[in-house]
């Protein structure tokens, strides 16, 4: 009896450490979506604009590891094995993206570790511009772990999409005002494409791309006969609209298009009537308040005839102003011929001559060559790389391949490239496994909202990230969407 006792409460002490390292879990991930977007140095305080972003990210990952550690040191769990493993997995799409994450990181150290300068590959080339290299790229993963594996209520999934819009809104209410010519912290005021606290509207457009349609599903998540609180989502929804729209960027305004009409046809299939409607009465009142924002009088330069005409003579990143401009990201071929693509045909030119011959400096051979297409050049190194096919153009360089799968199959390789093809098309699958159930399970509404606008976002990231860039702030986003898209399943 005494002995029974003792388990009971032996059991009850480990839930209540289970619960508490939860908490501290979930306030990390909460914070890494709230501070990272939001935070940056607008003062010149520190020694780059973005520090605080990183800072905010990486502390974010440590406490989840730390916390996760201390509950399985005291609780006694131990790590499963192997059989367990395999069992756990099953044939279920969303448990077997989280062995394919893991895959995807172990192929980040290995690449990390072939790299011709690993130290660079490690801790990034430059500070001011980082998100591509290992160990952000590993507090990125630890982020999608950990809501992949520990978000399992329903409150738990509704606060991520609640604070993703609520983030979005903020961010775009920001982006406007410093579009008509107010900015109370940073240098972003009168700026004919807005940047917001991203500090370049490629990043800013990106981070809206998703935050959008997050903010759409948050508006059906709650009471849909709620009249004021459906006002209020359609302005959040619109605020985001004209913010993407001053952004200016043609990458991100393609993205959120294509989007929204995936968002719209998957309504229309899946939805019941009455919440249909409710979502048609959001979507009409946000473009309404959106085109009577982007309609409002900015100046002669920052109108929308302006950002119409930017959107065929834009550079590939926008330059900010002297005293905030970061590292450029340029064409190195004609830039006569690649005009109306921002000089993305020239860079791609260069990256698929990389790609076909994996040249390096100075020659190498041996086990690093055969290893090369496999893994790659290693994190953080293309910007290396690059001049070796590339034709000169002056002093300037380009930083990234402006196309996220090819700079991936270029730093990690074949095994990366694979790697990553494989997890998003498993999220992919289970996406669909959640909004066309099995035969015979009726599907709960409230799981196909949350659904629907994960997908949206998920694919307007995709179209976006054909020619765009990544940075921390918009990748932060983008793996816990795809950690929640693991959650809503389980």
């Amino acid at each position: 009896m005494q002995r029974r006792h003792s388990r009971r409460s032996d059991a009850a002490i480990n839930s209540g450490r289970r619960i508490t390292s939860l908490s501290v879990i979930e306030a990390a991930w909460l914070g890494a979506l709230i501070f990272v977007p939001l935070l940056y140095d607008g003062k010149q305080v520190l020694a780059f604009h973005e520090q605080p972003k990183q800072f905010a990210l990486h502390l974010a990952g440590v406490v989840i590891v730390i916390a996760w550690a201390v509950e399985l040191a005291l609780t006694g769990d131990r790590w499963r094995s192997p059989s367990h493993i395999k069992t756990w997995l099953g044939r279920t799409p969303a448990r077997w993206s989280v062995a394919a994450a893991a895959v995807f990181a172990g192929v980040f150290v290995l690449s990390t570790v072939f790299s011709r300068a690993p130290q660079v590959s490690l801790w990034g080339q430059d500070f001011a511009d980082l998100g591509y290299e290992l160990y952000s790229s590993l507090i990125l993963l630890v982020l999608f772990f950990a809501i992949a594996l520990r978000a399992r209520e329903r409150d738990q999934i509704q606060r991520i999409v609640y604070v993703f819009a609520g983030v979005g809104t903020v961010v775009a209410a920001y982006g406007a005002v410093q579009h008509f010519g107010w900015d109370p912290i940073g240098p972003g005021a009168n700026a004919t494409r807005v940047w917001s606290t991203f500090l370049n509207s490629i990043f800013f457009g990106s981070f809206l791309v998703m935050s959008l349609f997050m903010t759409a599903a948050a508006a059906l998540l709650g009471p849909v006969n709620d009249r004021r609180r459906l006002a209020l989502f359609a302005v959040m929804i619109g605020l985001q609209i004209s913010a993407l729209w001053f952004a200016g960027g043609r990458g991100p305004i393609f993205g959120a298009a294509l989007g929204a009409f995936l968002i719209v046809v998957l309504a229309i299939a899946r939805l019941e009537p009455a919440t249909l409607k409710r979502a048609a009465v959001v979507a009409v009142g946000g473009v309404l308040v959106g085109v009577v924002l982007i309609g409002l009088p900015a100046g002669e330069t920052r109108g929308t005839a302006s950002l119409v005409t930017a959107f065929s003579a834009s550079a590939s990143i926008p330059e900010l102003p002297p005293e905030t401009q970061a590292t450029e990201v340029i064409v190195p071929n004609s830039a006569a011929s690649d005009a109306r693509f921002s000089g993305r045909v020239g860079i791609w030119r260069g990256a698929l001559e990389l790609v076909r011959n994996r040249e390096v400096y100075p020659p190498e051979s041996g086990v690093h060559s055969a290893l090369r297409p496999i893994f790659g050049f290693g994190p953080e190194m293309y910007t290396y790389s690059f001049p070796l096919t590339a034709e000169p153009y002056g002093l300037r360089s380009a930083d990234h391949a402006h196309n996220y799968p090819l700079q991936v199959l270029l730093e990690l390789g074949l095994a990366g490239l694979l790697t990553l093809v494989i997890l998003v098309g498993l999220i992919l699958v289970t996406l669909i496994r959640v909004l066309w159930p099995a035969s015979g399970v009726r599907p709960d509404p409230w799981t196909t909202v949350a659904a629907i606008g994960i997908l949206a976002a998920l694919f307007g990231r995709a179209i976006e990230q054909g020619p765009g860039v990544a940075q921390i702030a918009d990748l932060t986003g983008y793996w816990i969407l795809m950690g929640l898209a693991v959650a809503l399943s389980e």
